[in-house]
């Protein structure tokens, strides 16, 4: 989608007030691809290649797509990234491991959906806690990987192999805040069937995408953002006051929102829910990506 379609939408939709808020997204399409039976697999396991974290769990190496089924380093949901040699796998503050959800191609999100404000080569890796939509308990990474030679043949992963990887494809699309973000609450009241309308808007920008890089999240439990600001202020013991919380979740960035799916990977987030993978401006300007929060919210 184009920025002059896009604006356009708005028009029609008579939300001008919100035109300037039009945030450019990218879609994360899954396809969902079913491996062959391990014991047809090639190669040999390296278990040698990775890390074991100090006085971490133990070490499980699972077997995964061959290169015939599915290249190094592409773009996927899957438990099992491709890593570089030496790739120390991160960890619950619990000790347990985290489970990887999803390796992103930056070379290959450039190509498909133009330049946008992550870097234009490297992997990120995004990692959650097993139990990641147990609120008060989860907690996710995010691992940027420079560009250089990777390996699949020797991975660990936290538990039992059981979500489906899927081939992911992006498209551009654009965004707008929730209807009851503060910067849309600054600009508008909605009246009557207002909020419905809008909704419909925001679901004809993103293309009724699930699952998308960057852009506004779509809430289910109150502002994302502001959210991820309460939770920084938590962190520095510091108390915010009236709706500070709402006017600093400006200073924040959607990098990653990830929506239950039954049909993709088949994650189901509580009751229904979806994660959201957040971080300062400031941070995702300077690559920071090991600052990145990870919120859910649920049904």
């Amino acid at each position: 989608m184009n920025p002059k379609l896009a604006k356009q939408f708005v028009v029609d939709a008579r939300f001008e007030a919100l035109e300037d808020l039009l945030a450019p997204a990218i879609a994360v399409r899954p396809r969902v691809l079913y491996a062959s039976d391990p014991k047809r697999k090639r190669g040999r396991w390296l278990d040698w290649l990775l890390k074991t974290p100090s006085d971490g769990p133990a070490v499980a190496t699972v077997p995964v797509f061959d290169e015939l089924t599915l290249p190094i380093g592409v773009s996927r949901f899957d438990p099992v990234p491709d890593v570089p040699i030496g790739f120390e796998w991160p960890c619950h503050s619990d000790g347990t491991l985290l489970e990887c959800l999803a390796q992103i191609d930056l070379a290959e999100v450039h190509r498909e959906a133009g330049p946008t404000r992550l870097p234009s080569t490297g992997w990120l890796l995004f990692f959650a806690g097993e139990e990641a939509a147990r609120l008060g308990s989860f907690e996710g990474r995010v691992i940027y990987v420079e560009p250089q030679p990777l390996t699949r043949w020797a991975t660990q992963v936290p538990r039992e192999y059981s979500a489906r990887t899927c081939r992911l494809e992006f498209e551009p699309i654009f965004s707008l805040p929730d209807a009851h973000d503060f910067c849309v609450a600054q600009r508008m009241t909605f009246l009557d069937d207002g909020v419905e309308s809008y909704v419909e808007l925001q679901e004809r920008l993103t293309d009724g995408a699930r699952h998308y890089l960057l852009g506004y999240p779509r809430a289910i439990q109150g502002d994302v953002r502001a959210e991820a600001a309460r939770g920084e202020a938590d962190a520095a013991r510091r108390r915010l006051r009236g709706n500070e919380d709402a006017r600093l979740g400006n200073d924040f960035s959607l990098l990653l929102q990830l929506d239950t799916d039954h049909d993709g990977a088949g994650w189901m987030w509580g009751d229904a829910g979806t994660i959201y993978f957040v971080l300062h401006n400031a941070d995702l300007a300077a690559g920071r990506f090991d600052r990145t929060r990870l919120i859910v919210q649920c049904c």
